[in-house]
């Protein structure tokens, strides 16, 4: 949310972001998006006092961010004012009890004219306000409204369902940048909400033009320096941002094609140092003896160090496993005209929606080839480089993104705010 709050006010919107300090995972700051920094591997992110962070890295809270008040027995002054139905209101009412932040949120999102909400508790409190809104779902959300999994167990659980299908119900729209709104699952395994309709609302971010390769390599000798690691020499460096799963990114049979084809390989490969299969990753480079051509950073990066990188490198290797999606990740590398790697499934292939160029690959065969074709210069990197640039300005830019929300939303905006 923070990101597309960013992007709305460079396209022009007026807009009031709401903090949410639930998740304590890195991704979920906003400082986070905005420093340039890493943390080693190993990092305990349970036990990070964001607050103290922003201080120890000078983050300034922009003047549109709103950070809600703590208020006991909020939740009946929200029961007063939520013009909703009393029955319905009354039961979201009693869960909020338990969220005393629920009340400053409520009276920010009713200032305003439309809501973007991503989030269980988000959904319910812009259904309570009486707003229009949109459901930007980030996954979980998403795959408990259409019944894909479960809130918990028990009767407090069921109820929480029943509240966010009724929210997703009353939304203006469910919009994403995903055909399937990051559910997962396919629309015939939908135990609730089995006609919803997703509209495609991507995130937006501003484009940036390929640096020349001389600039390139002058910055990732830098990155590295930075890190304290010695660059291997390659003709070509490819980088994979997101952690290192396995199961969910499908990174074992990446391991596999660099190691059956390393003699004809003039790729060196950069991973960051953090996942589930981290540690199975570093065993195996070691085994086979695959350091001239892997390198697994330890450490775990900022937004802006991420984008730093994207700069750097000639290819992004993203995930080939999942729906066959893309998510964040893809997206910022696309963003700095880079080409990837990737699998992307047929669900774009419907009207409205246009799936990212990128070099599909997701078996191991298919991934030796995509990797041996770059290595060899059969793949024409500099091509994709343009083909990337213009997918995201048509989809991604800030001037394409406004025109979708104006078209959508605009006549709730009319010198309103978001």
């Amino acid at each position: 949310m923070y990101v597309f709050a960013k992007g709305l006010l460079d396209a022009g919107f007026a807009v009031t972001f709401i903090q949410d300090r639930k998740d304590n995972f890195p991704h979920s700051q906003p400082v986070w998006e905005d420093v340039e920094c890493f943390f080693r591997s190993g990092f305990d992110y349970q036990n990070i006092d964001w607050d103290s962070f922003e201080k120890d890295n000078s983050w300034v809270k922009p003047f549109w961010y709103f950070k809600p008040s703590i208020a006991i027995n909020g939740e009946r002054e929200i029961f007063r004012k939520s013009p909703i139905f009393w029955p319905i209101k009354f039961v979201a009412c009693r869960y909020l009890r338990k969220r005393p932040e629920s009340l400053a949120i409520f009276e920010t999102m009713k200032s305003c004219d439309f809501l973007i909400v991503s989030g269980i508790d988000a959904s319910i409190l812009a259904m309570l306000s009486g707003k229009p809104y949109m459901v930007f779902p980030h996954g979980s959300d998403m795959r408990v409204a259409i019944g894909a999994e479960t809130a918990g167990t028990g009767w407090n659980a069921r109820i929480l369902e029943a509240l966010l299908v009724y929210a997703f119900k009353k939304a203006a729209c469910i919009g994403s940048q995903l055909p399937d709104a990051s559910a997962e699952v396919s629309s015939r395994e939908y135990k609730r909400l089995k006609d919803m309709r997703v509209d495609r609302v991507p995130l937006s971010y501003l484009p940036h033009d390929r640096l020349s390769r001389k600039i390139r390599r002058e910055r990732l000798k830098t990155l590295f320096k930075k890190i304290d690691i010695d660059l291997v020499e390659a003709d070509f460096y490819c980088f994979t941002p997101s952690r290192i799963n396995f199961y969910w990114k499908g990174h074992d049979r990446l391991f596999e094609a660099i190691n059956q084809n390393r003699e004809i390989l003039k790729i060196h490969f950069i991973f960051l140092g953090w996942g589930d299969d981290y540690q199975q990753a570093m065993a195996y480079v070691d085994q086979h003896d695959l350091h001239r051509y892997i390198t697994v950073i330890p450490i775990f990066c900022s937004k802006q160090m991420l984008f730093r990188f994207f700069e750097a490198v000639d290819v992004i290797i993203d995930e080939f496993n999942g729906s066959g999606s893309y998510g964040t990740g893809l997206s910022e590398a696309m963003s700095r005209s880079c080409p990837v790697i990737t699998w992307i499934s047929d669900m774009f292939d419907k009207p409205g929606w246009e799936a990212p160029p990128v070099i599909q690959a997701r078996s191991k065969e298919e991934i030796s080839e995509a990797i041996v074709k770059v290595s060899n210069g059969e793949i024409d990197l500099d091509d994709w480089s343009m083909k990337t640039a213009a997918w995201f300005n048509r989809v991604h830019s800030n001037a394409a993104v406004k025109q979708v929300v104006n078209e959508k939303f605009g006549h709730y905006l009319d010198a309103g705010r978001l």
